[in-house]
């Protein structure tokens, strides 16, 4: 009964069932929850997003069908990478709670994080929750999660600047893969303007905070470069200071 209540109020929170033939929205509203499945289970078998995410209630609400949380828990998940926000909303939550999946605050924090720049307001009420059960590292690991998401098509944003802002924020306070990766981001002018002595900067801070890959491949990014840019960026990479702002973005 527990679940049955949470899982309305997502219904009633994330907005209307219009996804779906009429025929299932009908038969939704008026109760006939067996004749709802078995016409939006055959549109998300054939792909259709919105379709994926009521199959996914229906399983794990057991309205229609038997309850299956980890199957409902996969079409959540199909409709979340498909970049229903909604669905992206749903996933964390079950994430977070361990239900159909299991419990990953690191990802709980992704998708929800994801849900909220897809405007979905309320859940950063739940992801503010499970930030304050994340350690700095598993925070930082989750930011580096979210920029993939943001940058891939796949989720509804592909939004490369975005996720280059992401990258940077984390970069700033002195995370050196965040640095590594924002090197490679002004290197090919994704997210950001190609900038081949910024790129040097953040790969110089990312080496010398110790990532072998850095390291490893500081001779290849100085073989694009002029000795006058080389010691620009060394310039720029000395007079660094991090930035340190707890949960917000520098």
């Amino acid at each position: 009964m527990r679940y049955f209540m949470f899982f309305m109020l997502i219904l009633g929170i994330l907005g209307p069932a219009s996804a779906g033939p009429m025929e299932a929205l009908a038969a939704y509203k008026r109760g006939d929850y067996k004749t709802a499945f078995t016409e939006w289970v055959n549109l998300a078998n054939h792909g259709t997003t919105k379709a994926q995410y009521y199959v996914g209630i229906m399983q794990i609400n057991g309205q229609g069908t038997e309850s299956d949380p980890n199957s409902g828990a996969r079409y959540i998940e199909m409709a979340a990478i498909n970049g229903y926000a909604p669905a992206q909303h749903v996933f964390g939550i079950l994430y977070y709670k361990g239900q159909g999946v299991d419990k990953d605050l690191i990802r709980a924090y992704v998708w929800l994080s994801l849900a909220v720049l897809h405007g979905r307001k309320k859940a950063g009420i739940e992801r503010d929750k499970v930030w304050w059960q994340l350690a700095p590292s598993q925070v930082a690991e989750a930011r580096l999660k979210l920029a993939d998401l943001v940058a891939d098509n796949r989720t509804g944003l592909g939004d490369d600047r975005k996720a280059a802002q992401i990258i940077k924020a984390l970069a700033e306070t002195g995370h050196a893969e965040a640095q590594l990766r924002l090197a490679k981001l002004y290197f090919e002018g994704r997210g950001v303007t190609l900038d081949i002595i910024e790129s040097y900067k953040w790969h110089t801070l990312s080496a010398f905070r110790g990532n072998i890959q850095a390291q490893a491949t500081d001779a290849q990014l100085q073989s694009h470069m002029t000795q006058k840019q080389i010691d620009e960026a060394a310039s720029r990479a000395a007079n660094w200071v991090p930035c340190r702002q707890g949960n917000n973005e520098c």
